[in-house]
């Protein structure tokens, strides 16, 4: 099987997770009688995702070969990590915490990343815009974390290093030969996948462990999240691997979800 066939099938099946997830959540609403914004922030959520890879879907069928132009699946993928963080920023929103310095660090690494897909793409107004929205995500993400406590002050540092030697490596890529150049690419993917397995083992653990549904949200989400920027900086085939990934933490997510609504 060639990898555009494993891109069509990984599309297809992500598409009907996220269908499944939206009929599942809405259900699970219907059924408690309760009125949840952060069960309908994340409904729609899902919805904008669902959109934009409807859109990728006809894309990859009908003109696979062609420029894709901004169009239906950045606003999709935009309206998806906007809504997100409105689930997160609600649960937290009477939770106090001194927040400056993560949040300010944050911005910092999103202006990294989106330097880097600029460097990439050349698709300024593009990366620009979905950056400024991703890293609103990111920022609500690393908020909610700080307010719930849910990460030592060792895993806080492990990953902020993570995330930093990320964006200095990819960096480096484009200033050294082709050897040591693809010595750094595959140090950035072990980077990437170590914050990967550290974020499913959180969330997991926060599950085996019936932590609550805070540690949950905040886990899965913030695994989504570092998924994301791992899929922005993945080529294939690990970009089909990643995808996949975001997949099942979007089974997580609903889950969590699912248990704050329940807690209410």
């Amino acid at each position: 099987m060639n990898l555009d066939n494993i891109s069509r099938i990984n599309l297809i099946i992500q598409t009907v997770v996220i269908a499944a997830i939206i009929i599942h959540t809405s259900m699970i609403i219907h059924r408690s009688g309760k009125r949840s914004m952060r069960a309908a922030y994340f409904i729609f959520g899902c919805i904008s995702y669902l959109m934009s890879n409807l859109y990728w879907v006809v894309y990859v069928f009908i003109e696979p070969d062609n420029r894709m132009p901004f169009a239906a699946n950045e606003f999709g993928e935009s309206a998806t990590f906007l809504l997100f963080s409105m689930v997160l920023l609600l649960t937290f929103q009477g939770v106090f915490a001194d927040t400056r310095r993560e949040v300010v660090l944050t911005v910092i690494f999103t202006a990294a990343n989106v330097a880097l897909w600029i460097a990439w793409s050349g698709e300024w107004v593009q990366d620009i815009v979905g950056g400024i929205l991703f890293g609103y995500y990111l920022c609500a993400v690393v908020r909610s974390m700080k307010q719930a406590g849910v990460m030592s002050r060792r895993e806080w540092t492990g990953v902020g290093i993570g995330a930093y030697l990320v964006v200095v490596l990819q960096g480096i890529i484009f200033f050294v030969p082709a050897e040591p150049a693809g010595f750094l690419d595959k140090a950035v993917y072990c980077l990437l996948y170590a914050g990967i397995l550290f974020f499913f083992r959180k969330t997991i653990r926060a599950f085996r462990r019936n932590s609550g549904a805070d540690e949950q949200l905040c886990f899965s989400f913030a695994g989504n999240a570092w998924l994301v920027v791992s899929l922005y900086m993945s080529a294939e085939p690990i970009y089909q691997v990643t995808n996949f990934l975001i997949t099942l933490m979007l089974l997580f997510m609903m889950k969590a979800v699912e248990n704050k609504v329940g807690e209410a």
